[in-house]
């Protein structure tokens, strides 16, 4: 049913969702965007997430590795706020909560607990820490030493 979930938000994001993307090729760090974390303390580094915004704003990234493939899906305000925000399981149809799922080819984790702390939100981009911890099928995941920079939401 998680994976059901995930992939029809994914769906609807992408038919019905207006995409903020850089269409500029520069090297300089301060355009790079990313999403880095620790999986069980494994180092995970992701480059180029999305922001799609409408009635939410969803911040995600995926990598291929070959036989499974590695997301991370964050669902956020689209007037997010500086600031730490609790990380919860709440529903989508909850318009002012943080959360967030993981997957890594058949592993699906929705964070049950965790904190998203924005820390800076400028003109396009904004950034910030995260945390949290999640159950599959009776392990449970501790994602720690989270960090990002993505494009801010935009109001349609």
């Amino acid at each position: 049913m998680k994976k059901i979930k995930l992939v029809l938000v994914a769906i609807v994001a992408v038919l019905t969702f207006s995409c903020s993307s850089d269409s500029s090729s520069s090297n300089n760090n301060n355009d790079s965007t990313y999403i880095k974390f620790k999986v069980n303390g494994t180092q995970v580094n992701l480059i180029e997430p999305s922001t799609i915004t409408s009635l939410m704003a969803s911040i995600s990234a995926s990598e291929d590795l070959g036989t499974d493939i590695r997301s991370i899906f964050f669902t956020i305000p689209v007037d997010v706020t500086l600031g730490a925000h609790a990380i919860t399981d709440a529903s989508p149809s909850d318009l002012t909560a943080y959360s967030v799922n993981y997957s890594l080819g058949d592993t699906y984790v929705t964070a049950t607990s965790g904190t998203m702390t924005v820390t800076s939100i400028g003109a396009e981009y904004m950034e910030g820490t995260f945390s949290f911890t999640g159950v599959d099928n009776g392990t449970t995941y501790n994602i720690t030493e989270g960090a990002f920079r993505a494009y801010k939401p935009t109001s349609n």
